[in-house]
C-alpha cells in the first residue's frame, strides 16, 4: 500500500442494482456472473446471496 493509493478520490459510485433487491448501493459487491454480466449485491445482501454462476447454471452437473 501506498500513500499514493490512499489520497486517490474515490471513484464514482456504481449504478448498477443489488441482484436480490433491486436497491442501487454505493458499496455494491460483485457476488457472480450470469450471462456474460456481473452481478452486484448491496452490503446488506452481499453476504446472504449464493456465489455464481453454480453447476446447475453453468449446465454441469454436479
Amino acid at each position: 500500500m501506498t500513500r499514493d493509493s490512499l489520497t486517490q478520490p474515490l471513484p464514482p459510485p456504481a449504478d448498477t442494482p443489488c441482484a436480490v433487491c433491486g436497491r442501487v448501493s454505493p458499496a455494491a459487491v460483485e457476488i457472480g456472473y450470469r450471462d456474460g454480466t456481473v452481478l452486484y449485491a448491496c452490503p446488506q445482501h452481499a453476504g446472504t446471496a449464493a456465489p455464481g454462476p453454480l453447476p446447475h447454471e453453468l449446465g454441469v452437473a454436479g
